[in-house]
């Protein structure tokens, strides 16, 4: 019978690759149930990647998302704070949400707008703060 190498002997886990390195599982670095927001329009990172700029801009230099692409909201708005007077912040227009938009949509203008809410209520719930 032949002897097995000591690295031949080490049992393979799952969320490992053979040179022992841990790989981060996906799931870890997602947060489930985190706020999202749908700029509505190309959004791109300036070189620095610390500014958002719209489609044609000088300093567009990555993609960020498309005009049909939700984000995390406090990363988009830790980006906003900092970006071109182009860019609309989600929830600073005139336009109200309404059952049209997602739970996470109406959060994201709540939130933006210094509304005290409570996460766990509905959508229906969450739209009558606004009419107070």
């Amino acid at each position: 019978m032949s002897e097995k190498s000591e690295s031949e002997n080490k049992e393979q886990r799952a969320g490992s690759n053979k040179g022992g390195l841990s790989i981060a599982s996906l799931r870890d670095s997602v947060q489930v149930g985190a706020a999202q927001v749908k700029p509505g329009m190309r959004l791109f990172l300036n070189a620095k990647r610390d500014k958002l700029v719209p489609d044609g801009h000088a300093d567009a230099a990555f993609l960020y998302c498309s005009d049909t692409e939700s984000v995390p909201a406090d990363e988009f708005f830790e980006l906003a704070e900092n970006s071109s007077p182009e860019v609309s912040e989600p929830g600073h227009d005139d336009e109200l949400p309404t059952m049209d938009n997602t739970k996470d949509e109406i959060l994201a203008y709540l939130e933006a707008n210094d509304i005290d809410h409570d996460a766990s209520l509905n959508k229906s719930d969450l739209l009558e703060l606004l009419e107070d």
